[in-house]
């Protein structure tokens, strides 16, 4: 058998001798240890960024559509659009056309907050539907109504859940609506007219801004107190295209008009929760590299106590590198398996967490527990992080294998 052929096998079987060797098979078990944590930590807390991120990214997403047009001058020809998104975009899937306003809303019962400003949303509710989760949102309807189209027609319109319990208003309650006619301005003069509206359903989207200042209602109940006009219209995309492709060939396509995804509204969010996932993953990975150094003291402690071996394996003709690759073999062992036990840590742990979700995070977060998401992705990408640590930390004293004189240590250590 050749020299090369047993550098795994001569590995192994120092690994398991440590044991009648205490001092060699404790630092074993505090590299083990160490290593352990670092990747479960790591991998853990990737997975709750991973999770948070798609949880915020999933409910801005049920909010806003995948692509926003808007125009604020002339209003959007819906039928063009459509006829281009048919044409040229296969990418798109459904869209949905979209009218805001402002009004000021009183009810009938007694409150101390008294008449608030709102934004009057006007939407189509069956093709809405089709573009974001607004419909699923809704946590009480109006008699048998079980969808935004039913709890949204004529004069029904939907609240928000805070807006609700602020002014203590239920569905089927009546509301009075404030609205200025843009025809009948004069100067700095504001004219306002009122028409009443009944509550057709409640939404939560946990949203503040929405929830404490929205209301929704048909594009034909909108068009009877501002106009017919056509601001916006939200497009959704076939699971797994190019957002940002589709943006920048729309935004050529149509000139003027304004063409952003979502995330461009919420810059600052979109920014936190990346620098968040790089920031901790970088001072996570710093930290697995302080528990890889014991991988270091290790293989010194064991290279200075198998002088000897390596003496004779070198008199028998084995290389420095060959030599080397026994040590490397058995710190990238206790590498590999104390990070994949870690991730399978971090794994079950992830799935409690996804499964049974005990830790309840504050109102001023967009989700209401802490969420995780542990993907192969993660685990992959954990396990070679703390493996290619292991491997230089390994690989630092396995060049004292070359300082070794053989004469010198089989005359006075053999």
């Amino acid at each position: 058998m050749k020299i090369s052929t047993i550098a795994p096998l001569l590995a192994w079987r120092y690994l398991w001798r440590t044991a009648y060797e205490q001092s060699i098979s404790t630092m074993i078990r505090i590299c083990f240890v160490g290593i352990f944590i670092g990747a479960f930590s790591l991998a853990l807390v990737t997975a709750v960024m991973q999770g948070f991120e798609n949880a915020v990214y999933e409910k801005m997403q049920g909010i806003h559509a995948n692509i926003i047009i808007r125009s604020t001058s002339d209003p959007l020809d819906v039928k063009a659009l459509n006829d281009i998104f048919a044409k040229s975009f296969p990418e798109v899937i459904a869209s949905s056309p979209q009218a805001t306003g402002n009004a000021i809303i009183r009810s009938d019962e007694e409150n101390e907050n008294g008449p608030r400003v709102v934004l009057l949303k006007g939407i189509s509710p069956a093709r809405e539907a089709a573009v974001s989760a607004i419909g699923q949102k809704l946590v009480k309807q109006a008699g048998n109504a079980t969808s935004l189209e039913q709890a949204i027609h004529g004069n029904h319109v939907a609240i928000g859940k805070q807006l609700a319990q602020d002014l203590g208003l239920h569905v089927g309650d009546e509301l009075e609506l404030f609205y200025s006619d843009p025809e009948k301005m004069r100067g700095n003069k504001l004219q306002l007219k009122d028409t009443s509206t009944i509550i057709g359903g409640i939404f939560e989207t946990g949203i503040d801004e929405f929830d404490s200042g929205m209301i929704l209602c048909s594009l034909e109940f909108f068009g009877t107190l501002f106009g017919a006009d056509i601001q916006q219209v939200n497009v959704k995309l076939k699971a797994g295209a190019n957002d940002t492709l589709v943006i920048e060939e729309l935004r050529s396509l149509l000139g003027g008009v304004s063409v952003y995804s979502w995330k461009d509204l919420y810059p600052a969010l979109v920014s936190a929760l990346l620098l968040e996932k790089y920031a901790m993953f970088l001072i996570l990975v710093l930290i697995t590299l302080v528990a890889s150094m014991n991988i270091l003291s290790l293989l010194f402690m064991e290279i200075t106590n198998k002088r000897g071996d390596i003496a004779i394996l070198k008199a028998f003709g084995a290389r420095n590198h060959i030599i080397s690759q026994v040590f490397i073999f058995i710190g990238l062992s206790i590498t590999s398996i104390a990070s994949a036990a870690g991730i399978a840590a971090a794994y079950g742990v992830s799935l409690l967490l996804e499964r049974y979700p005990f830790i309840q995070l504050p109102d001023s977060y967009y989700v209401s527990h802490l969420p995780a998401d542990m993907d192969w992705c993660i685990a992959i990408s954990v396990f070679c992080v703390v493996v290619g640590l292991g491997f230089f930390a390994t690989w630092l004293p396995t060049r004292k294998v070359r300082s070794i004189n053989v004469a010198q240590v089989l005359r006075f250590e053999g």
